[in-house]
């Protein structure tokens, strides 16, 4: 009745009984759930177990091994801890790591192994830096000696070529000294002819010079004479002839060369002898009136004495030895005085004449030696240089009167 009461509830209603079946079947799956669960619990509770039987197993193996080692190398566990320090420090001192910190060691075999095989994979590497280097050095160390190789061949084909050329050239040489000794054997042999010769021909010529004195000596008082008439004394001129007046004498020909074209006179740089200059040559034999043998020009100068070069002559009446050379523009041994007038061919002729042992002075006095007058053409109503104050000086101290052109000829400038 009671069971009856409560299924129905107080209104007697089902729905008790329902709900309370619910939890009756939720405990029963919960039940068997757990069974479940337990049985899976129990089952690897079993295998880890099993796992640990082994690991104990497999310990107790390792430990019977180690201990098996132990006995056969005869080390203790202690000894063992000595060693493998012992062995650490000695890796540490040989095979340390670049940058690695020697203050904490490493405390396993394993990490000591790993730093080691750190070490030697480094060293590998470097090995094989190393390695490629040294192929690098080898193939360029190759290619020098190749270099080299090529260099040696050059050279001894070139010191072959030499010694070809060498060769060529002493049989060259040995050949034209043959040529120069026969040539030179054969020209001693025509300069002992020639000497005999030039003997004979200067026996000849002194015999002639005789002649040419006696002729000379003949016909000098003809010549006097003829001067006499076509040189009539004069007062002094307007333009110097140093023919006729006293031009002192600047030198004298020293020599005749045999060729009969050149001379050497006594006057030479020391003296302010240039090359160019003109000098008239006279034979002042007859003290009375100079003879004019002719002109010269100095071609090359010496410190005191000078060789120059014939303009001319009479052939039938040559120049001597001891003949007066004259030279209005030159004076030996002292400077000359000159006065410039009028317009001038040569723009910078007192700068020409600053070349040589001259003054230049602005007036006319007794002391002045010549008196320039320029040939350029003047200009309209410039006045002549013969109406100037200093012409008349000229004519009053009896001063020479020397053209431009001549003056410049003189001095071997034009």
């Amino acid at each position: 009745m009671a069971t009856r009461r409560i299924s129905r509830g107080r209104g007697g209603s089902p729905v008790p009984i329902i709900v309370l079946s619910v939890i009756i079947v939720g405990l029963i799956a919960s039940t068997v759930v757990l069974g479940m669960k337990a049985s899976q619990l129990q089952d690897d509770f079993d295998g880890l177990a099993v796992q640990l039987r082994d690991a104990k197993s497999q310990r107790q193996s390792d430990l019977k091994d180690f201990r098996n080692y132990e006995n056969l190398v005869g080390l203790d566990h202690e000894a063992a801890k000595a060693d493998f320090a012992k062995l650490k420090q000695e890796l540490m001192d040989k095979a340390a790591l670049e940058g690695e910190d020697r203050t904490t060691p490493p405390d396993t075999m394993k990490n000591l192994l790993r730093r080691y095989a750190d070490r030697c994979a480094l060293l590998d590497t470097q090995v094989r830096d190393r390695t490629q280097e040294l192929g690098t050095s080898r193939k360029e160390s190759r290619e020098l000696e190749l270099r080299a190789e090529a260099v040696e061949k050059s050279k001894q084909e070139e010191a072959q070529k030499a010694t070809e050329r060498h060769t060529t050239l002493q049989g060259e040489k040995e050949k034209v000294e043959g040529v120069l000794r026969d040539t030179s054997q054969k020209l001693s042999g025509d300069i002992e002819k020639l000497k005999a010769e030039k003997q004979q021909l200067q026996t000849k010529l002194d015999a002639l010079e005789k002649d040419v004195q006696l002729a000379r000596k003949t016909v000098q008082q003809k010549d006097e004479l003829i001067d006499k008439l076509r040189n009539p004394v004069k007062p002094k001129v307007q333009l110097v002839d140093i023919k006729t007046t006293r031009e002192p004498v600047d030198g004298k020909v020293l020599t005749v060369e045999p060729d009969g074209e050149y001379v050497m006179i006594d006057v030479g740089r020391r003296d302010w002898v240039s090359e160019g200059m003109e000098f008239r040559v006279f034979d002042e034999t007859n003290p009375e009136a100079r003879k004019e043998k002719g002109r010269i020009q100095v071609r090359r100068v010496y410190d005191t004495i000078s060789q120059a070069k014939i303009l001319d002559q009479d052939p039938l009446d040559p120049m001597l030895r001891d003949m007066a050379i004259i030279n209005p523009a030159f004076s030996r041994g002292r400077q000359l005085k000159f006065v410039l007038e009028g317009r001038f061919i040569e723009p910078n002729l007192e700068r020409l004449l600053g070349r040589y042992p001259c003054n230049i002075e602005r007036e006319v006095t007794p002391e002045t030696d010549y008196f320039v007058v320029g040939e350029a053409k003047r200009r309209p109503g410039e006045p002549s240089w013969k109406d100037s104050p200093q012409y008349g000086n000229a004519l009053k101290y009896k001063v020479d009167v020397l053209k431009e052109r001549e003056l410049l000829r003189y001095l071997g400038e034009r």
